[in-house]
């Protein structure tokens, strides 16, 4: 999992073990 810490928001990159698609979710802090 790589993660990029930002000032406002984290945002996670997930890579599928099956079909190696990439998914990116981003989470604000509140």
């Amino acid at each position: 999992m790589v993660r990029e810490m930002l000032p406002l928001a984290e945002i996670y990159v997930y890579e599928d073990d099956y079909t190696g698609e990439k998914e990116f979710v981003m989470v604000w802090r509140r």
